[in-house]
């Protein structure tokens, strides 16, 4: 499992910690298998 603020989820033109992070979970051989908290949760 990662964490990752891949997004500019407030819109101020940076992606840094100030933005949502996401989690995300990988099989063993490095596929990404889910993501914890999806796009259409965001509001």
């Amino acid at each position: 499992m990662i964490s990752a603020y891949d997004e500019d989820s407030n819109k101020d033109g940076f992606i840094s910690q100030n933005d949502l992070r996401r989690f995300y979970v990988f099989d063993l051989d490095g596929f990404p298998t889910s993501r914890i908290l999806f796009r259409q949760a965001i509001l």
